[in-house]
């Protein structure tokens, strides 16, 4: 599902045989698989709607590179029960060609126009909130596809990143899968959006145990970004347990949170 340094932690080969058993795709059971136009042609996207009350927001969340699981099944199902709307992305599927920045800006776009379509107009003229998500390559994704300002969707407010390395490519080879570090034509550092990225939030989410995800490459950095630390537990965050909902339910509540009042000194 995700990556794993193969190289110089052999215990990490047990790991992830443990975590591949875990995190086989599944079936979204929450959502509805539906196809959609993309640039990348048509696309089934697993689509999860509040069943109940009003839309409190829209969210396009990305899998692991080993595709829809019951992690993303856990995690997207529990977002719409908090009221929003999310179209989940099969990375597995999504990457089976290489493509460009511009092709994931537009699609992402796509993803949210269709979202505010099924949610319906919001109350009030001011546009839901939106958030671009994901776990492990889909959180790397949520980067680039947020970076093009011109092209955002309005009410982008945030990125919701669990477990993400420091670099990505726009595709999905096998060498990605057996844990080598993208380089070269079609790859990208998280390090080289930051200084587009500079007026959205970012909430990142670590596993204290998890030696697969970075969190040093916004070391240094002008981001208004936030770490969000579980103890004891590797890649999966003990699958997607209570534990972790929540904290990811405070990460969600900042991203949308007005910034703080700054009071003009006399």
């Amino acid at each position: 599902m995700n990556r794993v340094r193969l190289f110089p932690f052999l215990w990490l080969l047990v790991l992830s045989a443990a975590c591949a058993l875990r995190a086989a795709p599944g079936v979204a059971a929450n959502a509805r698989a539906e196809g959609l136009t993309l640039q990348r042609g048509t696309f089934t996207v697993n689509w999860y709607m509040p069943a109940r009350g009003v839309v409190r927001g829209l969210c396009v969340f990305g899998s692991g590179d080993g595709g829809w699981s019951y992690w993303e099944e856990i995690v997207c199902s529990h977002l719409a029960k908090r009221g929003w709307a999310v179209a989940g992305v099969d990375f597995a599927k999504y990457s089976t060609t290489d493509y460009t920045q511009a092709v994931l800006v537009a699609d992402y776009g796509r993803l949210v126009a269709e979202l505010a379509r099924r949610a319906g107009p919001p109350s009030g003229d001011v546009p839901r909130a939106v958030i671009y998500g994901g776990w492990s390559m889909g959180a790397e994704q949520a980067l680039p596809a947020a970076a093009e300002v011109a092209a955002r969707p309005a009410g982008l407010c945030g990125l919701l990143l669990v477990a993400p390395g420091a670099r990505g490519r726009y595709g999905l080879h096998t060498k990605d899968k057996l844990g080598f570090t993208p380089t070269g034509e079609g790859t990208f550092g998280l390090a080289d959006f930051a200084p587009r990225l500079h007026d959205l939030r970012l909430a990142q989410l670590h596993a204290g145990l998890d030696p697969l995800d970075s969190i040093k490459w916004y070391h240094g950095l002008k981001l208004d970004l936030r770490l969000w630390k579980y103890p004891r537990a590797f890649h999966d965050f003990d699958g997607a347990c209570d534990d972790f909902l929540k904290l990811m339910d405070e990460a969600v509540a900042w991203l949308v949170s007005p910034p703080p009042r700054v009071e003009e000194k006399p």
